[in-house]
């Protein structure tokens, strides 16, 4: 199986909070049956003493 993501835009940050967009591509077979599936992520952080924490994922 083959997976590749790549940024949509650049990475924002507006003071200790900052997000990012990806989209990927996955394709391949699995159990004799073709896969070609598209998706996007969005991942937001937050800075938290000098330290960016991951929020969330979806």
């Amino acid at each position: 199986m083959n997976h590749r993501a790549r940024p949509v835009d650049p990475i924002v940050v507006s003071g200790d909070a900052a997000c990012a967009w990806s989209r990927g591509v996955t394709q391949g077979t699995s159990k004799d049956r073709a896969i070609n599936s598209s998706n996007a992520e969005l991942m937001a952080v937050s800075r938290v003493n000098g330290a960016w924490i991951i929020r969330s994922i979806h």
